[in-house]
């Protein structure tokens, strides 16, 4: 039984006996993997990222994977400045370290970033991290 029908088949007993749901927490959430795409790598969504993963505990809830550049993550890291947040760069989701922020490189390009613009480049790396993903 994998680790997602495991949890969608202890939700309900959790209700009935909430006991199982301290044990689900305790072995389960730690090991759920949630896999983010960069979207357009001029607009907001990085930075509603990066701010979202730097709470201190969300790597204790899951393991999260963003699909995108770690060059372009770089980038709005410095912007947002945020006090805690660091991530394993890697170039395959197989090779991710768990209960930490991994970043999967979709593309090799270098990538021209101009906040708050529209352009052809920004929706094709999108496309690729969903792709991806």
């Amino acid at each position: 039984m994998s680790t997602t029908s495991a949890l969608a088949f202890s939700l309900p007993n959790a209700y009935l006996y909430p006991y199982s749901f301290l044990y689900l927490n305790r072995h389960y959430m730690g090991s759920i993997r949630a896999g983010i795409t960069v979207g357009d790598i001029n607009g907001i969504g990085l930075e509603v990222i990066i701010k979202t993963l730097s709470h201190p505990s969300i790597t204790q809830l899951c393991t999260p994977v963003i699909y995108g550049s770690s060059k372009v993550v770089s980038y709005h890291k410095n912007i947002v400045n945020p006090q805690e947040f660091s991530f394993h760069s890697t170039g395959s989701a197989d090779k991710i370290y768990h209960q930490k922020i991994n970043v999967v490189n979709c593309w090799q390009d270098t990538a021209n970033i101009a906040l708050g613009k529209e352009s052809e480049e920004a929706g094709r790396f999108a496309h690729i991290a969903l792709d991806q993903a």
